[in-house]
């Protein structure tokens, strides 16, 4: 009788999701699958490598396994040893509701198949929160000399190096993280954008207003009613 509640280590689970991870070159949503044109879903590669799908014309439960590498092994302990470090974050601020979920799957011995979907993502997680680390420290730097720019009510036209995009879910937009001279500090939110990290370009913006962030202290402009004029 087959086990209908299987138990996988979650070693074999992230090796599995860093090899899916890098076959698709990223990370795809199921809401952004189209396995007609060869887009699969992570979660659904991931399932399919350690449960497999129902073969109506056999009658059997097919597998079609990921070759997994000895990088993306190395690469699942990296993601595990880092992500165990939310456990200090939970010392410094609450952690959120999927924070907790990660946190829990990569402090057990072993998951369940209800938390594969979890565990697909992973790859991008850690991959996000580098990125992340990356610009805490590049923002620490710029507001030590950062200064606001533009007049708070009024319009401007800003040349700015697109320093860190980040997705907030709570407004349901991308935060842009931008410097202007390479030291002031500049913020909007857009979903139109295509720019990218690195990225200069030039707006013209409303300024919103000017503050002292509570996060690193110094000063930041917020901008919005973006228009991009050029880009470099």
């Amino acid at each position: 009788m087959s086990n209908k509640n299987p138990l996988f280590t979650v070693n074999e689970v992230l090796s599995a999701a860093c090899a899916v991870h890098r076959i698709n070159k990223g990370f795809i949503k199921s809401a952004d699958a189209r396995p007609d044109e060869g887009t699969i879903a992570n979660s659904s590669f991931l399932y399919n490598h350690f449960l497999g799908t129902f073969d109506k014309a056999s009658g059997e439960n097919k597998r079609d396994l990921v070759e997994i590498r000895p990088g993306d092994e190395q690469q699942a302990e990296a993601i595990i040893d880092y992500l165990k470090g939310l456990t200090f974050k939970a010392m410094e601020r609450d952690l959120t509701d999927f924070e907790k979920n990660v946190l829990k799957l990569v402090s057990s011995d072993s998951i369940g198949k209800d938390r594969i979907g979890i565990a697909a993502s992973l790859p991008k997680v850690y991959s996000n929160k580098l990125d992340s680390d990356v610009w805490a420290e590049r923002e620490g730097k710029l507001s030590d000399v950062s200064d606001y720019v533009g007049t708070v009510g009024k319009r401007d036209n800003l040349t700015i190096k697109i320093e860190n995009i980040r997705y907030i879910a709570s407004v349901g937009s991308k935060l842009f993280c931008a410097s202007v001279d390479d030291k002031n500090i500049v913020k909007f939110f857009n979903n139109d954008i295509e720019s990218k990290v690195g990225d200069i370009i030039t707006i013209g913006a409303y300024v919103k207003s000017h503050s002292i962030s509570k996060y690193h202290r110094g000063k930041e402009t917020m901008v919005n009613r973006i228009k991009v004029l050029n880009t470099k």
